[in-house]
């Protein structure tokens, strides 16, 4: 577990409940079908935008080092 303020973890995180709340959704994965369906689904969707996000940020990156490699090869960077 990361290390949470303490005032803060007496909301946010409670051992017990979260014990409770994991099993309960293991159960109901396992017995329900579409609860199954439904969580896998979140999980594609999930992976699938940071997928996205991901390849956006490396396309930005790109562009702009080609942008400052045509700036630098116009006006070189000044030397000390």
């Amino acid at each position: 577990m990361k290390k949470v303020n303490e005032t803060k973890q007496k909301y946010y995180f409670n051992e017990k409940n979260h014990e409770r709340l994991k099993t309960m959704s293991r159960e109901r994965y396992h017995k329900d079908p579409n609860y199954k369906k439904a969580t896998l689904e979140r999980a594609k969707r999930r992976y699938h935008e940071d997928a996205v996000y991901r390849e956006a940020t490396i396309r930005r990156a790109k562009e702009r080092n080609q942008r400052l490699k045509k700036l630098r090869e116009k006006k070189p960077l000044k030397k000390k």
